[in-house]
């Protein structure tokens, strides 16, 4: 997190992991707007690694004043392995960016990582 008119990056706490909040109805059809998001989406290849099945989206979002762009990309990778259900999760948000496939690449980067647990990489700050 970054406060107004300030360049220090500060980590914030996460919480424990908690159960699912959504109903299975509801995910499923979370699951299927985020895989036709991503079929339709030109920034989806720019974050998939390998043969990975990627549900995702991307786009720009101003805020300001004055007007700043925010590159952002969502998505996350099925890892269910047969009653398992897990998923790798990447949210990613590019201050003073207008190309959403700048965030979708940072994202595909992050599917590449070795897991890691909250820590940072330069300036990008790892949130598990």
């Amino acid at each position: 997190m970054r406060a107004p008119d300030s360049d220090v990056w500060v980590a914030i706490k996460t919480p424990v992991e908690q159960p699912a909040l959504l109903r299975l109805d509801v995910a499923s059809a979370l699951r299927l707007a985020m895989l036709q998001a991503a079929a339709q989406s030109p920034y989806v290849s720019q974050a998939r690694r390998g043969d990975l099945v990627l549900y995702g989206h991307g786009a720009i979002a101003y805020g300001g004043p004055p007007p700043i762009p925010y590159a952002w990309f969502t998505g996350f990778v099925d890892r269910t392995q047969g009653s398992d259900n897990a998923a790798i999760v990447a949210v990613v948000v590019v201050e003073a960016e207008d190309d959403p496939g700048v965030a979708a690449q940072i994202a595909g980067m992050l599917w590449s990582l070795p897991h890691r647990r909250n820590c940072q990489i330069g300036k990008l700050f790892v949130i598990t």
